[in-house]
């Protein structure tokens, strides 16, 4: 392998490791903050696994009846559905 190569072959190495620093970086900032509010703001009806609650439907292991769409879901957070 020629000396230029190898230079460029170690600078893709490192760029695809920066890369991959920040998204790991970015994601976990997003799930924290997703589980942040949704424990503040949804937990109690809906469990801390999405499981249930004594007020709420569980999230998970069934269709959600008010539909499944990111519009859909953001119209059930913003408007409710009150049991």
């Amino acid at each position: 392998m020629s000396r230029t190569r190898k230079i460029l072959s170690g600078i893709a190495f490192v760029l695809v490791g920066i890369g991959i620093a920040l998204y790991l970086i970015v994601m976990n900032v997003l799930e924290d903050k997703f589980i942040a509010r949704y424990e503040a703001n949804c937990s109690v009806c809906h469990g801390e696994n999405f499981e249930a609650a004594p007020l709420g439907k569980p999230l998970i292991g069934v269709d959600l009846i008010h539909g499944d769409s990111i519009e859909a879901i953001s119209r059930s957070i913003s408007t409710g559905f009150p049991m």
